[in-house]
């Protein structure tokens, strides 16, 4: 079934305030440990950074911003005609 245009633009602007959101609390991190979050990701992911609540929520908060930027990435190639 076919998601109509206002439905897709009502689903990318949720996705856009969502990954806004996201970006401040990853920006929160970054400034409290002075890493970029995609230094951090990529050495939490072959084990060198502690396994600490805070390491692991931006972990989380890490992979939350990959699949919102891959579901805009997809909706706007939807709109353009392009999958």
């Amino acid at each position: 079934m076919a998601v109509s245009v206002p439905d897709q633009q009502i689903t990318r602007a949720h996705d856009q305030a969502e990954l806004q959101r996201v970006n401040g609390v990853l920006e929160h991190f970054q400034a409290q440990y002075r890493l970029t979050s995609d230094a951090f990701w990529q050495r939490f992911q072959v084990g060198q950074m502690e396994d600490t609540a805070d390491f692991m929520e931006w972990n989380v908060f890490c992979k939350m911003r990959q699949r919102i930027q891959t579901r805009l990435r997809v909706s706007s190639n939807d709109v353009l005609g392009r999958r």
